[in-house]
């Protein structure tokens, strides 16, 4: 939720988020750091849901019952899950990069962005891991704000939304189960390979990827 929240900023959008943690103290330096960029932060008990408010966006760990969720169901304030609204960024880019797989996603997101980076390429990066390259030279090294046509993120198929994607460039590090069952992966996965419009990138020396690659590259 961090590097979407910055990066909706950096784009010139009003950004307001409540965090539990937040509300209990905790994580400081993070939360002062967000205030600084000028996100505002609010009491997490639905009081600034209000009309003034387009979308609440939510990731998949947020629970029904959340004060702010319950505000937004009562107004019908559309909720949009923090996968899909990435999306809508990312799939505008001309150049978009989309890594995913089982494991090693956040690594290799990192390695990509990192590489494009060094190669002055400006690219925008939103990482679900902080990219050590990336520390010093930004507040929150899982997000870089740079060229909008050229878009690196890691997908996350555990809750699905790796299916709101649609890249120029795929790259898939491997399959195996976790999170749903095979047949779910290999269907996702696949839709995920099919969908890129320019070239696919897969670890072809794992044999569930170079099976699904040869069904469905």
């Amino acid at each position: 939720m961090l590097p979407l929240a910055v990066l909706l900023k950096k784009k010139g959008f009003r950004v307001i988020g409540s965090d539990r943690a937040y509300d209990n103290g905790q994580s400081k330096e993070k939360f002062s750091a967000l205030k600084l960029l000028g996100i505002e932060l609010v009491k997490q008990d639905g009081s600034s849901v209000n009309q003034k408010i387009d979308r609440v966006v939510v990731s998949s760990a947020i629970e029904p019952t959340i004060p702010d969720v319950k505000s937004a169901q009562d107004l019908n304030i559309p909720i949009v899950k923090r996968g899909a609204l990435l999306a809508e960024f990312f799939n505008e880019a001309r150049n978009s990069i989309a890594v995913a797989g089982t494991s090693g996603k956040s690594t290799v997101t990192g390695m990509v962005g990192t590489i494009l980076t060094e190669l002055e390429k400006n690219p925008t990066i939103v990482n679900g891991g902080e990219i050590r390259n990336l520390t010093g030279a930004e507040k929150f090294p899982n997000i870089r704000s740079g060229d909008q046509d050229l878009f690196v993120a890691e997908m996350d198929e555990s809750d699905g939304s790796i299916a709101h994607y649609i890249p120029a460039y795929a790259i898939l590090n491997n399959i195996a189960l976790d999170h749903k069952t095979m047949e779910e992966l290999e269907q996702l996965f696949g839709d995920y390979l099919a969908s890129a419009s320019q070239k696919v990138i897969v670890n072809y020396d794992q044999v569930r990827v170079h099976t699904l690659c040869d069904e469905r590259c």
